[in-house]
């Protein structure tokens, strides 16, 4: 089991990855996309199984998430991990404040 963060940093405001941002070329649109997520994409491109579960919450009380990945083929494994861990430490009643506003600060 390999377990990374999901996000290098707590979760951004809605709208940051917006593709049709003026003056943004495809080039900086990837690059802003991967700068912002690079902990996922490899289980996309491989297709190793991965699950990322909240198990924190920041200070604006939106989920921080952790990525686990198994070895291939072995979704199995991820959710029995899952359904242990939240037997241990249930998240069910975590929710983030709501409305979440597009004119809020970024949280970095």
């Amino acid at each position: 089991m390999l377990i990374t963060p999901t996000l290098p940093q707590p979760p951004h405001r809605l709208g940051i990855y917006n593709a049709d941002e003026a003056g943004l070329s495809a080039l900086d649109w990837t690059h802003k996309l991967f700068a912002g997520t690079p902990f996922t994409p490899l289980c996309n491109v491989t297709g190793a199984p991965a699950i990322s579960l909240p198990l924190a919450i920041s200070a604006d009380n939106l989920p921080i998430g952790v990525q686990f990945i198994a070895d291939l083929g072995r979704e199995d494994t991820l959710f029995q991990l899952a359904g242990q861990i939240e037997r241990a430490a249930p998240w069910h009643h975590r929710r983030p404040t709501f409305p979440f506003s597009l004119s809020q600060p970024s949280v970095v």
